[in-house]
């Protein structure tokens, strides 16, 4: 931010779940995005609600923020969650899978892209990275890089949705 000299990104500190409804004005927001959530704790499946960020009245307040059209997008290498986060966006009928370009094989390298499936409720799960047309301006590498280019993590999924509303930004909307 400093050093490209962006004047349009605010950072802030603190709880999400406060930081937003609390912070953040309705519509104020054009791009969220989420990196590596950390999962609930799971036994078999679903999760203590109370210690989940990314529930549907979090997916309220982020729907609320952002701006007409605004975009989010939620990285992460655990399919089970991103399946999980996608249904759960889905049901709450705020947002919409937002189409990005996918090689028509799928793809096992760190820069490949693939679409993973269509969630109940129509938000799509892609592996790969999520690039420019996903919200992604450059390609970092990070801490996460290190276990794939050891061979310990071999995938990542993200979703990328648009808020219901006008129809604003990049991309084409899954119908």
């Amino acid at each position: 931010m400093v050093f490209e000299a962006v004047t349009n990104l605010a950072i802030m500190d603190g709880d999400a779940s406060k930081v937003l409804p609390e912070r953040c004005a309705a519509g104020s927001v054009a791009e969220l995005f989420i990196n590596f959530p950390e999962p609930p704790l799971w036994s078999g499946g679903g999760g203590e609600t109370k210690w989940h960020l990314l529930t549907a009245e979090f997916f309220d307040s982020v729907h609320r923020a952002l701006t007409p059209g605004g975009m989010m997008t939620i990285y992460s290498d655990n399919l089970g969650y991103c399946k999980t986060l996608a249904q759960t966006l889905g049901e709450g009928g705020l947002f919409e899978s937002v189409v990005v370009a996918c090689p028509a094989a799928e793809k096992d390298t760190p820069t490949g892209r693939w679409i993973h499936e269509k969630q109940p409720g129509g938000i799509t799960v892609y592996g790969g990275y999520p690039g420019r047309d996903g919200g992604h301006i450059s390609q970092q590498t990070s801490y996460f890089d290190r276990f794939w280019d050891k061979g310990q993590k071999s995938r990542r999924y993200f979703i990328f949705v648009r808020r219901k509303g006008q129809s604003q930004g990049t991309g084409k909307v899954h119908s």
